[in-house]
C-alpha cells in the first residue's frame, strides 16, 4: 500500500479530504451503509472502492476512538444542540415566522457545557 510522508502536503490533503467527507456523511445525517448503497445503485465501482477501502476504515477508527474516548467531534456537537433544541422548544408550524425563534439557538449552552481542545475535539464535561 501507500504511505504518504508525515507532514507531508498529500498527507495534509488527505486528512482534509476525509475531514470534509466525516463532516459531509454526519451533516447529512446518512451512514456509510447509505453511501455504499447509493454507489451500488448508481454502479459506481470507483466511488464503492474508495468508500469501502480507504474511507471506511479510518472512519470507523475515527468513530470509535471519539466512543472510547467520551468525545464527540465538532459536527456531533452541532447536531446534538439542533436536536437539544428542538426536543426542548418544539416550534410549531402554524406559528408566524417572526415568532418562531424567541429562543436563539445560542441558549442551548446552557445545557451543553463542553470545551473546544487543540485537536478540535469536543470533551464534554
Amino acid at each position: 500500500g501507500m504511505v504518504l510522508p508525515e507532514g507531508s502536503k498529500q498527507e495534509k490533503a488527505f486528512i482534509r479530504l476525509i475531514a470534509t467527507f466525516v463532516t459531509s456523511l454526519k451533516s447529512s445525517c446518512r451512514s456509510l451503509k447509505d453511501v455504499l448503497k447509493q454507489t451500488d445503485e448508481a454502479d459506481d465501482r470507483r466511488s464503492e472502492f474508495v468508500v469501502k477501502n480507504i474511507f471506511r476504515p479510518v472512519y470507523e477508527r475515527y468513530a470509535e476512538a471519539l466512543r472510547s474516548s467520551g468525545q464527540i467531534d465538532f459536527t456531533d456537537a452541532i447536531l446534538q444542540a439542533t436536536e437539544l433544541c428542538r426536543a426542548t422548544h418544539p416550534v410549531s408550524s402554524a406559528q408566524p415566522k417572526s415568532i418562531k425563534s424567541k429562543r436563539p439557538i445560542v441558549s442551548v449552552s446552557r445545557w451543553l457545557v463542553c470545551r473546544l481542545d487543540s485537536s478540535n475535539v469536543i470533551r464534554l464535561k
